[in-house]
């Protein structure tokens, strides 16, 4: 596939301490969300497909953007839920990892026909 890469969005996660900052950018392949109402731009996220397990188990919030999607701070709230994987590439000595998090909303319920309304983006 020609230029897929070009599809791909990226989430910024940014952590800071008393001693510290933190700042880890990764691709993202996978994002569902809704955005909120009230400004700024925010969103809930539905669906994270990036690497940053611990970050979700927190309930931290990270800044996601992509092609034809504004970047805009998201977060899966309480209760999220990771799936981790990994896939044996010919070719390579280690398995290729990968890692999606789901809110609570989408992984234990039928979303409401209201979230098509406020959809934010999916990175195909």
């Amino acid at each position: 596939m020609n230029n897929a890469h070009l599809r791909f969005g990226w989430l910024t996660y940014v952590k800071c301490t008393e001693k510290t900052t933190t700042s880890i950018k990764l691709r993202l392949d996978r994002f569902i969300g809704a955005v909120l109402p009230d400004p700024p731009r925010q969103a809930k996220a539905h669906l994270i497909s990036a690497a940053v397990s611990a970050a979700v188990s927190m309930g931290e919030r990270f800044m996601v953007e992509g092609p034809g999607v504004q970047p805009v701070r998201v977060c899966l709230e309480r209760n999220a839920e990771c799936f981790k994987g990994s896939v044996q590439l010919a070719g390579r000595k280690k398995p290729l990892r990968h890692l999606i998090a789901m809110s609570e909303e989408l992984g234990s319920s039928n979303m409401s026909a209201s979230f098509g309304e406020n959809f934010v983006g999916r990175l195909k």
